[in-house]
């Protein structure tokens, strides 16, 4: 307690360094923390369920085919649940959107349709109500019942009598039986439904998102559920995987059309992706990287503390040796300036946890107006936050005050007692040796590595800028998008073609409107629709591989509607956009053309669809509800034109390539219309364009759901690619601006230390009639020279995080010129300034003063 009161004391002392000190550890140990954070939340949290580790994923893999999985039938699930014993329970489920009804408006929601265990297998009770009965999950029974998820629960008021009301689920009225336990997101920690419903509503609830096959759950040819175990008391993932391994061969004898060459796996279930598929959540480079980043500010922020100590140290060296000298240990001395350094780190780290904990919260309401689901993921700090925080405190303890306690209690005990208190032993050294000197020996290792991070900022930002202004293939100038569903007021393919014909013409009819189409996917979409193709065999050669591309379904004047022109061929005749034979043509545009075809003109030429696959949205979430399974190829599809290639995500290396069919032939519930204004209208004009086509869709049909009404511009700045690439942006950029304050303050730092030391020979040289401009180059030029220093030992580090990041980086290499331009002389300007001010303070003193400081 004595040496405690003596810390608070010294600190107390110089409130102005104790500041300072508590800012630098706040930004390097805040940047720590909310990584670390985030890290927590995505990699080591488990999900909120009773014994999590016993969870396992199952997965129907093709033998032969190692990377071609597929969901489960319902009869398969129930097959596998009766014979295999290595499981105390399977559960299975089905990821939906559905429609929700409240007052006059429909909303889409995340709807999860499970099996009548699956609460109990994935170990987490509801916080109030029953869960679903066996019953209820009977394709031949339709239990119009649901459970609520806490968090939907809460935000419709969280009314404790909610159970027994009616929910409005496409059109349909649900009853309410049951509410999640707080926390429960299902399988995922990163997003989770809004609702369960019984397996026994899948083919009531059906739409184009929950069930694009024609398949009814009972069949054993519609596949679209996902499956979870959780293992036996005293059983193994080994064990499973052995008598899964025996249940598949015996499927495969039962049920050889369905079950040829397939085998049921079992693996670790995924905590962040849902999939059909066994998903590597391969976050461990990602972490690594921002843990890198986050170090090395923390690394920089020591390094400055450490030159602060070691100056205050040298200021104290008197007091020291005094101490020394009447029989102190030397043991007692280190202590205290440990102590003084914890206290420090201690405050430091609570600031830096409440910008940790305030960055997070950023992060979320960010990512929460991209994200097209009900985010879960939660980044408030808990235990582990907690001690990690704790963690980065102690490190840096040690890593800035150690070696500056060491060397206070290394001194020659005579020479110190001797010494004025206003001169510095290590300020008259010149030449090569002054850069050996521990304060400056730190600032070059900040500014190494200050370039480091400045050049990952800038590569970062200039990545940023280029995905901004990226060209997707098509004009989003004037352009105004929608998106609607009637099946989620109930409505079935009859009535939905007819909302989309009427609603086609009444805006085609609104003035400014100079074209109107509707399309299945938009590029930058949350969600993209693929299938494989490969073209038609006409000569009897042997079947070319399939190639996955993209699938979009269009109207009349799609292409005028988005801006594009046809390379060759015609467009869609508006016969073929009604249901019949006469809709077997595509338009493919360039890059699948040129793969199919190389070198030939694909008009006229017949495409097969071979797989119909499932879909996949673009982004860090991957999330694949239903992957069909239809055996056998279709009727090929007629070419009859060539259109210009869409960019389809952000981060597309080579276009996959696209192949367009007419609303004729397929009928998807979930369309987005393009409506193109006249390019002279200007902002304004579109801003009462979105106004007048709300009013439109009210006029037609007020119960259909606009899920969104924005301008083209204002829905590629918010796809979650963009969003991705601004907040790495953000993300690094922060990183590079704490690091260059960071190293300016030690820059800073020093040369005010070394000025006020030399304050008598500074004196000295001006009473002898120095010229001030040389005595300002004489201080400026060492903090200069140590800036080129930094800048030549942190070259190799700034190319090699370059190269680490240059996947991550959209059109930037990464030796980009104009960042390797801007950050050296960046640092090197805010160098100069950072030593310029101190000179200048100095030459400022009187002669007269200066003579007579201590």
């Amino acid at each position: 307690m004595h040496n405690l009161r003596l810390i608070f004391r010294q600190l107390g002392r110089t409130p102005g360094f104790t500041a300072l000190a508590i800012l630098v550890l706040a930004l390097g140990i805040g940047a720590n923390a909310t990584i670390f954070t985030m890290i927590n939340a995505l990699v080591f949290r488990q999900l909120p369920v009773e014994r999590p580790q016993e969870l396992v994923g199952l997965y129907d893999g093709d033998k032969i085919k190692k990377t071609d999985y597929r969901s489960f039938s319902y009869p398969g699930y129930r097959d596998l649940r009766e014979r295999v014993t290595s499981f105390a329970g399977i559960s299975a489920h089905n990821i939906a959107l559905v429609g929700f009804g409240e007052q006059d408006t429909t909303r889409r929601i995340l709807a999860d349709l499970v099996s009548a265990n699956y609460f109990s297998v994935m170990g987490a009770p509801l916080s109030m109500g029953r869960g679903f009965r066996p019953e209820d999950e009977d394709p031949a029974q339709v239990a119009p019942v649901v459970i609520l998820s806490h968090q939907f629960w809460s935000r419709q008021g969280a009314d404790t009598a909610a159970l027994g009301r009616p929910l409005i689920v496409n059109g349909r009225p649900l009853t309410i039986i049951g509410v999640a336990a707080a926390g429960f997101s299902g399988t995922s920690i990163m997003f989770g439904p809004d609702i369960w419903v019984p397996l026994g509503m899948s083919d009531t609830l059906s739409n184009s998102f929950a069930n694009e096959s024609d398949t009814k759950l009972a069949d054993r040819k519609g596949r679209k559920l996902m499956l979870i175990g959780r293992l036996a008391p005293g059983r193994t993932m080994a064990d499973a995987n052995a008598e899964l391994a025996v249940v598949s061969a015996q499927f495969e004898t039962a049920f050889p059309d369905e079950s040829k060459d397939r085998a049921t796996t079992a693996t670790k279930l995924p905590h962040v992706s849902v999939s059909t598929s066994p998903v590597r959540e391969n976050l461990g480079a990602v972490a690594a990287l921002l843990f890198a980043m986050s170090g090395v500010v923390l690394l920089i922020a020591c390094l400055n503390l450490a030159n602060m100590l070691l100056a205050r140290s040298a200021a104290r060296r008197k007091e020291f040796a005094i101490r020394l000298a009447l029989g102190g240990q030397r043991s007692d001395v280190v202590r205290q300036l440990l102590g003084e350094a914890l206290v420090l780190a201690l405050c430091g780290g609570l600031v830096g946890l409440v910008l940790a904990i305030w960055a997070n919260q950023l992060l979320i309401r960010s990512f929460a107006t991209v994200m097209p689901f009900t985010l879960t993921l939660d980044l408030r700090p808990d235990v582990a936050v907690f001690l990690a925080t704790f963690f980065f405190c102690l490190l840096a303890t040690v890593l800035a005050a150690l070696g500056p306690a060491w060397k206070a209690t290394r001194s020659d005990l005579v020479t110190d007692l001797k010494d004025q208190a206003g001169e510095d032993r290590g300020g008259a050294m010149h030449g090569w040796r002054a850069f050996l000197a521990p304060r400056n020996l730190l600032v070059i290792v900040q500014v190494a590595l200050s370039l480091a991070l400045l050049t990952a900022a800038g590569l970062f930002t200039r990545s940023a800028v280029r995905a901004a202004s990226a060209n997707p293939g098509f004009n989003v100038e004037s352009g105004v998008l929608i998106d609607l569903d009637p099946s989620l007021i109930g409505y079935d393919e009859a009535k939905g073609r007819d909302i989309y014909d009427r609603l086609v013409a009444r805006l085609a009819a609104l003035p400014g409107v100079e074209a109107v189409s509707i399309a299945g996917e938009v590029p930058f979409g949350e969600i993209t629709l693929s299938r494989s193709f490969r073209a038609a065999n006409t000569d009897g050669q042997a079947a070319a591989p399939p190639i996955s591309a993209h699938y979009n379904i269009i109207g009349p004047d799609y292409f005028k509607a988005v801006g594009q022109t046809l390379l060759r061929g015609r467009p869609f005749h508006s016969s073929e956009m009604t249901r019949g034979e006469t809709a077997e043509v595509a338009i493919l545009d360039d890059a699948l053309a040129a793969k199919l075809w190389p070198g030939v003109d694909p008009v006229g030429r017949y495409v097969e669809i071979v797989q119909e696959a499932a879909d996949k949205p673009e982004g860090g979430v991957r999330i694949e509800p239903r992957p069909e399974d239809k055996a056998g190829v279709k009727k090929p599809l007629l070419v009859v034109g060539v259109a210009p290639t869409i960019r389809h995500n952000i981060f597309e290396e080579s276009p996959e390539g696209t192949c367009y069919v007419p609303f004729g032939r397929d009928y998807q519930a979930s369309m987005s219309i393009h409506v193109k204004m006249n390019a002279r209208a200007g902002s304004d004009a579109e801003a009462a364009a979105v106004r007048s086509i709300r009013n439109a869709i009210r006029e037609l049909d007020e119960r259909v759901p606009v899920l969104r009404l924005k301008t083209l511009r204002q829905f590629l700045a918010d796809s979650l690619g963009l969003w991705a690439t601004r907040i790495g942006a953000y993300v690094f950029t922060a990183f590079g601006l704490a690091a260059l304050f960071l190293a300016v303050i030690g820059l800073y730092g020093v040369k005010s230390y070394v000025v006020s030391r030399r304050t008598r020979e500074i004196g000295i040289r001006m009473a002898l009639g120095a010229d001030h401009s040389r005595l300002v180059w004489l201080i400026v030029k060492q903090g200069l020279q140590m800036t080129l220093i930094g800048l030549a030992l942190g070259l190799p580090m700034a190319l090699l995080a370059g190269k680490l990041m240059s996947n991550g980086l959209y059109q930037v290499s990464a030796f980009d010129p104009i960042v390797w331009s801007v950050v050296p002389v960046l640092l090197i300007g805010v160098a100069l300034f950072a030593s310029w001010i101190p000179a200048r303070r100095a030459t400022r003193v009187n002669p007269v003063d200066a003579l007579r400081s201590e």
